[in-house]
C-alpha cells in the first residue's frame, strides 16, 4: 500500500454560489414551514368552545403528526441523496412544495383542523426528502475546514427562517383573525415558487453512490445505515447529540405555547416573540460556535452549550421570572444549544465516508425524526396524562441534561479537558494554524513536534479537530495538577528510566494507536527546549513507533511559544507575567513524510516550519521608529547611548535629540529619499540614524575606510545629495564624497530652548503614529520600506549595496533576542562601525528595539580606551572578530573584562586555538556566530550550555558556527549539481528567512543570482549536522581548482597557524591563474622569514592531501596582512599583492 494518507482537500472547485444559493432555499424553506405550521397551532388551539386538554391533545398531535414522515421516509430520502445529484433532489422537493401549499391554502380557507393536519403531514413528507440532500450538499460544495463555518451560518439561516416563520404565524394569526387567515396560502405559494427558482442555481454535481439501490423498507435500511454508523464511536455519540438536541427543541415548542398562555397569560404575538428568543439565541450561538472553532470543528464546545441549556432550563422552571425574564433566559438558552449543535453536525457531516453520507445523514435524520416523534409523546404523557405543568417540564428537561452531558463526558473524557483546554487558549493565548489541511481527516498519523513549553500539547489539541494522543513523559504525567487532564486525553506515559522493557511497552501502545487509525503525538526532543527554544536533537523513539506502519509522520511546529508563561524564558517555568494576553502562538502543519522518514529528516522538516511561521509575528512588529519610540517610553531614565568622550543620554534624552535633530535636518534633507551618513560609532552617529529613520529616510552610512572613488561610487548609486558628517572626521579623512559635507556640529548650532522643550513635549505626548507623522517628510515608513542601505566592504568584489527592511532588520534582531534573552541592564560594547551590518543592527537598532543600553568607541583596535569603556559603563555583551579578539587577548587585563558576560566573535572564522586562549585569560567562552550583510546579519549562533536540574543541554559546539536562528532555514546543496547534500557533507549553503534583504540596489540582475524564490547564496560551503549545528568550509570564492580539485584556503591557514603554534593571524592564503593547473597557492606570511623553513617541512610532512600544500619559493613575506575597516582580511587585497609580488 501507498504511504499517502487520506488528507482532507482543499477543494479548490467549491462553489459559493451553491451554497447561497442552498442557503437562501433553505431559509425560505424553513420559514414557510414554522409559518404554516404556527398558523396551524394559533388557529387550532383559539377556537372557542375547546378546554385546556383538547387544545394540549392538538398540541401533541401536530407534532407527533410532523414528525412522523421523517420517521417513514428519512432513511428511503438518504437512498435518494446518494443516488441521485444532491441539488436536482432539492430541486424535486421544492416543486412539490408549490403543489402542498395550494393545498394548504384550501384548508386555511376551511379551517378544518384535520385538513391542516394533513397538510402538515405532507410538508413534513416534502422536508423528509429535502433534509438528507441538503445536510449531505454542505461537504460537496465546501470545504472541511470551511464546515464549521458552513454549517453557523447555515444555522444562522435556519433559525432566522424558524424566527421570522413562527413570528410572523403569530401577528398574522393576531392581526387578520381566523376568517382571513387564509390569505396567508398566497404568500406560501409565493414563496414556494421563489425557493423552486432559487434552486435551479446550484451547480448539479455527480451522484455519490449512482449504484446505490433504494430500499422502501426503512427499517433494514435502517439497520444497514446504524452498522454503518457503529463503526465509529465518536460518529455514533454525535448522532446521539442531534437526536437529543431535537428532542428537546421539540419538547420545548408545545411546552412554550402552554407556559405562555397559562403560566405568563400572552396572547399569540407574545408567545412567538418568546420562541423567537431562543431561536435568536440559537442563530447567535451557531454563528459564535462556528467562529470560535477557528476554521475547525471543536467539539471542545458541546459540554459549555450542554450546561448552558441545563442551567436556563432549570431558571425557567424554578425561579418563576415574568415575559421579559423568561425571554432572556430562553435567549441564553439558544445561545447554549447553538454551542452544542453546530460542532455536532459538523463531525455528523465529515466523518462518513464520501459514499455513506447521504445514508448516515439519513439514519441521524430518522433518528432525529424518532427523537422529535418521541417529545411528542414525552408531553402528552407528562402535560395530558401526569397533568405536570409547564414549568415543572422545564427544570425537568435541565435535571435530564445535567445527567447526559455527565454521561457523554465519561464516554468521551477528552471533550471536558478539551473544553478547559479551549477556554484556556482562547483566554490567555491565541492560536493562528498553518497548513491544517496536510493532518488526515480519519486514519492514523504520528504528529512529530518541537517542544517549548508546559502548554505545547494543549495547542496541538487546540490546533485541531481529532482526539490526539500524546505521549508524555512519566514524571511530567504524574504531577497532581496534570495527571487527572492527562488521564481524561489518554495521554501514554513514558519512562526510560523505567528500564527498556517499560520504554517498548510505551512505544507498543501509541504504535497500536496508530494502527486503530487514531492520531499520536510525540514531542521528539525528549524534553523542553531551554536554549532560546532552539530545537533540540530529535530522538530515535519515533522510529520505533512508525515500524512496519503505513501511516504518514505529519511534522509539527509551535512558534512564538519561547516567552510563554510555561515556556524557560527567564530560566523559570511558571510564574512570569505575561508579556501580552492572549498570547500569540502559530501552529503549523507540514507535509506528509513517509512512514520510513529517520527522525533527522523529521527535525529538519520542522525546523523548516518555522521560517514561514516567522511571516505570522510580521503584523505584531514595528518599524524601527515606533519601537524606538516606544522603548524611550517606557524606559525613559535608563541608559541609551554613551561614548568614550563622555557623552551619556538616557532613552527620553536621546528621543528628544533625536526629534530635534530630525527637524534642524528637515530643510538639509529635503526631497532625499536616502540619506547619506559619515560618522563614527558615537552618540552623535546615533541620532543622526535615528533622525533618519524617525524622518521616514533609508540612512546610508558610508564606510570610510573605502577609497575616494567606491565612497563617490555609493553617494551616486543612493541618490546622495549631502552627507552628514562631524568636523574631526573632515579634518581626519580629508575625502571628497563628491557632494556637499556638512558637519553634524554646524547642523546642532544655535538650537534653542524653545526647541528643546517643543520636542521634549511631542516625545513624552504625541501618541507614535501621530508622531512620526509630523516627522517624516515624505510618507512613514512600513515594515516593508528599506531602513538602511549597507554597502560591502570590497573583499571580494566592487561595493554593492544591501537594501535592508525594517522587517529584516526587526526580525534578526528579535531573532538574536530570542536565543541570548538580553536583560534590560544589559549593555552592548559598540566598537563595529554602522557602516558594518551588525554594528548597524546590534549596537544601533538592537538597543532602541530591546531598551539595552550602547557604549561606543570608534577604534574598535584601541584597546586602551576600550578597557576603560567596559568597566565604567558596566558592559556585559562583546561583539567582536578574530581580529579584534586577538588585541583584547594580548591588551586587556581580566578585571577590565569582569562585567562582561557573553562575548559573540564573527566576521571571519574563529581559529580554536584564539577560543582556548581567551576562555583561558578572561574564563569567558567566545561563541562564534555567522552573518553576513545581505541577511542583516545574523544567521546562526552559538549560546551559552544550559544546565537545569542536573539537565545540561548543549547551544555551542566549538568550531562550528552554532544552529540557525529561529525563524531562518538553511539548506545545504551541491554547488554543480544544485541536489541537496546529506547530514555533515559540504556543499553550498543557501539561507530563507525573514532576516534576507529585499536585493542589491540597482542591480536587478545580481539580486537574481544570489536570491531565488526567497532563498540567498550566501557562497559560502558548509556542512550541517544531524543535530543542526553548522560548519563552515569555506566561502566558494576562497577555493582554488587545481587539476579539477577544490582546495580550502581556510584549512590550509588553519595547519599553518596549528603547525606555527601561534593564534594572531599571521598566514593568508589566495590562489592565483597558473597555466598547467589552472590555479596555483600563495602564501602571505608576517611571522620571521627564519621560521618559515621549520613550518615549510612540518607542512609537507603532514597528512594533508598533496594538493593542498604550497610550494615553497610561493611563500611571499609582507610587512602586515591587510586588513579592512570592519576587521576582516582585505581578500581582494591579498590577491592583488600575490599577483604583483609573483610578477616581480
Amino acid at each position: 500500500m501507498s504511504n499517502a494518507p487520506t488528507i482532507s482537500q482543499t477543494q479548490e472547485d467549491y462553489s459559493l454560489k451553491s451554497y447561497w444559493s442552498l442557503f437562501l432555499v433553505q431559509l425560505q424553506g424553513a420559514f414557510s414551514d414554522n409559518l404554516f405550521k404556527f398558523l396551524v397551532v394559533f388557529t387550532s388551539i383559539n377556537v372557542a368552545g375547546i378546554d385546556d386538554s383538547q387544545r394540549d391533545f392538538r398540541l401533541f398531535l401536530i407534532a407527533a403528526v410532523f414528525s412522523l414522515p421523517f420517521i417513514l421516509f428519512s432513511m428511503t430520502s438518504g437512498c435518494l441523496a446518494d443516488r441521485f445529484s444532491k441539488a436536482k433532489v432539492i430541486t424535486w422537493t421544492k416543486r412539490a412544495e408549490i403543489m402542498i401549499m395550494c393545498i394548504g391554502l384550501l384548508a386555511l380557507k376551511t379551517l378544518n383542523f384535520y385538513v391542516m393536519l394533513g397538510v402538515i403531514f405532507l410538508m413534513s413528507v416534502q422536508s423528509a426528502v429535502f433534509g438528507p440532500a441538503k445536510y449531505s450538499s454542505l461537504p460537496e460544495i465546501l470545504p472541511n475546514h470551511k464546515l464549521s463555518w458552513g454549517n453557523g451560518i447555515f444555522s444562522l439561516g435556519t433559525f432566522f427562517g424558524i424566527i421570522a416563520g413562527g413570528t410572523a404565524a403569530g401577528f398574522l394569526s393576531n392581526s387578520l383573525g381566523q376568517e382571513r387567515v387564509w390569505i396567508c396560502g398566497f404568500i406560501l405559494i409565493v414563496l414556494a415558487i421563489t425557493g423552486a427558482l432559487i434552486s435551479k442555481l446550484m451547480e448539479r454535481k455527480p451522484a455519490a453512490n449512482p449504484s446505490k439501490k433504494i430500499e422502501w423498507n426503512f427499517l433494514e435500511e435502517l439497520g444497514k445505515n446504524l452498522k454503518l454508523v457503529s463503526k465509529n464511536r465518536i460518529l455514533s455519540l454525535a448522532i446521539v447529540g442531534s437526536v437529543y438536541f431535537w428532542l428537546i427543541g421539540a419538547l420545548y415548542e408545545p411546552t412554550l405555547v402552554v407556559f405562555g398562555k397559562d403560566a405568563l397569560d400572552l396572547d399569540d404575538f407574545k408567545i412567538s416573540i418568546m420562541r423567537a428568543c431562543m431561536a435568536i439565541g440559537i442563530a447567535l450561538g451557531s454563528v459564535a460556535a462556528g467562529y470560535l472553532s477557528g476554521n475547525k470543528i471543536e467539539y471542545g464546545l458541546i459540554p459549555l452549550g450542554s450546561l448552558g441549556i441545563a442551567g436556563a432550563s432549570v431558571g425557567l422552571g424554578l425561579l418563576g421570572f415574568g415575559y421579559v425574564g423568561s425571554s432572556v433566559l430562553l435567549t441564553i438558552l439558544g445561545f447554549s444549544a447553538g454551542f452544542f449543535i453546530v460542532p455536532i453536525m459538523a463531525l455528523v457531516q465529515q466523518l462518513p465516508e464520501k459514499g455513506e453520507k447521504g445514508s448516515v445523514l439519513a439514519a441521524n435524520g430518522w433518528l432525529t425524526s424518532a427523537g422529535v416523534f418521541s417529545a411528542a409523546l414525552i408531553f402528552y404523557l407528562m402535560k395530558i396524562q401526569l397533568g405536570i405543568d409547564a414549568g415543572t417540564m422545564f427544570w425537568i428537561i435541565g435535571a435530564i441534561t445535567v445527567a447526559g452531558t455527565s454521561y457523554a463526558v465519561w464516554l468521551v473524557s477528552d471533550s471536558l479537558a478539551r473544553f478547559m483546554l479551549w477556554a484556556l487558549t482562547h483566554t490567555l493565548y491565541r492560536i493562528k494554524i498553518l497548513g491544517r489541511q496536510n493532518v488526515p481527516i480519519r486514519g492514523g498519523a504520528l504528529l512529530v513536534s518541537n517542544h517549548i513549553s508546559f502548554a505545547d500539547a494543549l495547542f496541538v489539541i487546540a490546533a485541531n479537530e481529532r482526539r490526539v494522543r500524546f505521549i508524555m513523559h512519566r514524571d511530567q504525567f504524574n504531577r497532581w495538577w496534570v495527571k487527572p487532564i492527562a488521564r481524561m486525553l489518554k495521554v501514554i506515559p513514558i519512562a526510560s528510566d523505567f528500564g527498556p522493557k517499560e520504554l517498548m511497552k510505551s512505544l507498543k501502545t501509541a504504535s497500536d494507536c496508530l494502527k486503530n487509525g487514531e492520531l499520536v503525538c510525540i514531542f521528539a526532543e525528549g524534553a523542553i527546549s531551554k536554549i532560546g527554544g532552539q530545537t533540540l536533537p530529535f530522538q530515535k523513539g519515533m522510529e520505533v513507533i512508525m515500524r512496519k506502519q503505513n501511516v504518514p509522520i505529519i511534522p509539527v511546529h509551535l512558534d512564538n511559544v519561547w516567552g510563554s508563561i510555561f515556556s524557560f524564558h527567564g530560566g523559570k517555568a511558571y510564574f512570569k507575567i505575561p508579556r501580552q494576553i492572549p498570547y500569540p502562538i502559530t501552529v503549523s502543519y507540514g507535509k506528509p513524510m513517509k512512514s520510513n522518514s529517520n527522525h533527522n529528516e523529521v527535525r529538519r522538516e520542522v525546523v523548516d516550519l518555522g521560517t514561514e511561521a516567522w511571516s505570522q509575528r510580521k503584523g505584531r512588529l514595528s518599524t524601527i521608529g515606533k519601537a524606538f519610540i516606544r522603548t524611550a517610553r517606557r524606559a525613559r531614565g535608563r541608559m541609551a547611548f554613551a561614548d568614550s568622550t563622555g557623552k551619556e543620554l538616557s532613552y527620553m534624552k536621546a528621543l528628544i535629540g533625536a526629534i530635534v535633530l530630525s527637524k534642524k535636518l528637515q530643510k538639509t534633507w529635503k526631497g532625499q529619499e536616502k540619506v547619506g551618513i559619515l560618522l563614527p560609532p558615537s552618540v552623535g552617529g546615533a541620532l543622526t540614524n535615528l533622525a533618519g529613520i524617525l524622518m521616514g529616510k533609508t540612512v546610508v552610512n558610508l564606510n570610510y575606510t573605502l577609497s575616494e572613488e567606491a565612497i563617490q561610487s555609493c553617494v551616486e548609486q543612493c541618490d546622495i545629495r549631502c552627507v552628514i558628517s562631524s568636523e574631526k572626521v573632515i579634518r581626519k579623512l580629508k575625502l571628497d564624497p563628491g557632494v556637499p559635507v556638512i558637519a553634524l556640529e554646524d547642523v546642532a548650532k544655535g538650537t534653542s530652548g524653545l526647541q528643546k522643550v517643543s520636542a521634549a513635549l511631542m516625545a513624552y505626548l504625541i501618541p507614535r503614529g501621530l508622531l512620526l507623522k509630523l516627522l517624516a517628510q515624505e510618507r512613514v515608513h512600513t515594515l516593508d520600506d528599506t531602513a538602511t542601505i549597507i554597502f560591502s566592504s570590497g573583499s571580494t568584489g566592487e561595493p554593492k549595496g544591501a537594501m535592508l527592511s525594517h522587517y529584516n532588520i526587526v526580525s534578526n534582531m528579535m531573532q538574536l533576542n530570542q536565543v541570548y534573552d538580553f536583560k534590560r541592564d544589559d549593555r552592548f560594547l559598540g566598537v563595529l562601525p554602522f557602516f558594518h551590518s551588525l554594528g548597524f543592527t546590534a549596537t544601533l537598532i538592537g538597543p532602541t528595539i530591546l531598551g539595552v543600553g550602547a557604549a561606543y568607541h570608534p577604534l574598535p583596535t584601541d584597546t586602551r580606551s576600550i578597557s576603560k569603556l567596559i568597566p565604567h559603563y558596566k558592559l556585559t555583551l562583546l561583539l567582536a572578530t578574530p581580529t579584534f579578539l586577538q588585541l583584547y587577548l594580548r591588551k586587556i587585563k581580566p578585571e577590565e573584562m569582569k562585567s562582561v558576560n557573553l562575548v559573540v566573535v564573527g566576521a571571519e572564522k574563529m581559529p580554536q586555538r584564539l577560543a582556548e586562549a581567551f576562555e583561558e585569560k578572561f574564563g569567558l567562552q567566545p561563541l562564534e556566530a555567522y552573518g553576513c550583510t545581505e541577511c542583516s546579519p545574523g544567521v546562526s549562533v552559538n549560546t551559552p550550555n544550559v544546565a537545569v536540574e542536573g539537565e545540561v543541554q548543549s547551544g555551542n559546539r566549538p568550531g562550528t558556527i552554532g544552529r540557525a536562528l529561529p525563524g531562518i532555514s538553511v539548506k545545504i546543496v551541491d554547488p554543480e549539481t544544485d541536489k541537496s547534500c546529506d547530514f555533515d557533507q559540504s556543499g553550498l549553503m543557501w539561507i530563507k528567512g525573514p532576516n534576507v534583504m529585499k536585493g542589491y540596489l540597482g542591480k536587478e540582475e545580481l539580486t537574481k543570482e544570489v536570491l531565488i524564490d526567497g532563498w540567498y547564496n550566501t557562497g559560502d560551503i558548509a556542512s550541517i549536522s544531524e543535530d543542526g549545528f553548522i560548519t563552515i568550509t569555506d566561502r566558494l570564492s576562497r577555493f582554488s581548482k587545481i587539476g579539477g580539485e577544490m582546495v580550502p584556503h581556510i584549512k590550509v591557514e588553519e595547519m599553518l597557524h596549528s603547525i606555527a603554534g601561534i593564534t594572531d593571524q599571521s598566514f593568508a592564503v589566495t590562489g592565483i591563474p597558473d597555466e598547467k593547473k589552472g590555479e596555483k597557492l600563495i602564501v602571505l606570511y608576517s611571522i620571521d622569514e627564519q621560521e618559515i623553513e621549520k613550518i615549510y617541512e612540518d607542512l609537507s610532512a603532514s597528512d594533508i592531501p598533496n594538493l593542498w600544500k604550497p610550494r615553497k619559493e610561493h611563500f611571499l613575506k609582507v610587512d602586515d596582512l591587510p586588513y579592512l575597516g570592519t576587521g576582516k582580511l582585505d581578500l581582494k587585497g591579498i590577491k592583488t599583492m600575490a599577483i604583483e609580488m609573483t610578477t616581480n
